[in-house]
């Protein structure tokens, strides 16, 4: 997984999603998570624990096919990240359909309620 800035992030996650468009893998996975910047796990034992990262990250990731790229967002950063984010996804997501409704599920309500 390839760690980037930013705003390299914003436009390799824009050309990605363009590639998506033009034919390529029709599925992106989007996800967000919370981050402390750990590398080992924290020990159990309470004389040995290393003191708590004050510091709030967030962890934004995107996988298309077998292309993976992330980031980590600082918290004074992620009002203004969140922003470039949501237009960039806004602006490719244009190929979105609508799930189908079950028209059996909806004629059994139908009939429970009318006995």
């Amino acid at each position: 997984m390839v760690l980037l800035d930013n705003d390299a992030f914003i436009v390799r996650l824009s050309d990605l999603m363009m590639k998506t468009r033009l034919g390529g893998s029709s599925v992106v996975n989007l996800t967000l998570k919370q981050y402390d910047d750990r590398k080992k796990p924290i020990s159990r034992d309470p004389t040995k624990a290393l003191q708590e990262n004050k510091k709030k990250l967030c962890l934004f990731r995107a996988t298309i096919g077998s292309k993976k790229i992330s980031t980590v967002v600082e918290a004074e950063n992620v009002e203004r990240f969140h922003n470039t984010y949501v237009n960039v996804v806004r602006g490719n997501a244009t190929s979105l359909q609508k799930e189908a409704a079950e028209k059996r599920n909806i004629t059994q309500k139908k009939t429970k309620r009318a006995a």
